[in-house]
């Protein structure tokens, strides 16, 4: 008798997928108009390489984050690590980003 053990291998899908529980958010948006996979790559490069400047443009990083939110959020939902996160997005760690992204999400919940 198996108890208390699941059904799926550990490696399948749907076993690695989490469930939204409640009041969980399991949202997706998609790209802007214009943007697509190669786009998004262009400004997560821009976005690396301003993040090493000593004087940053905080306004043109704060445009290019928000172009790039819906990549994020796939990360995020893939269940991406956050070390993974942090390569992609060093700006999202700042105190500035770190408000207007949980501004943003809790206006989508």
């Amino acid at each position: 008798m198996k108890t208390n053990k699941r059904l799926n291998s550990p490696n399948t899908p749907e076993s690695a997928a989490k469930k939204p529980k409640r009041g969980e958010l399991n949202w997706n948006p998609s790209f802007a108009e214009g943007e697509d996979e190669a786009s998004i790559a262009l400004h997560k490069e821009f976005l690396k390489s301003e993040w090493r400047k000593r004087y940053r443009d905080e306004e043109k990083i704060s445009q290019r984050m928000e172009m790039t939110f819906p990549h994020r959020r796939q990360m995020v939902n893939d269940g991406k690590l956050i070390k993974e996160i942090r390569e992609d997005y060093p700006a999202l760690f700042c105190q500035s980003e770190v408000r207007h992204y949980k501004c943003s999400i809790q206006l989508i919940g």
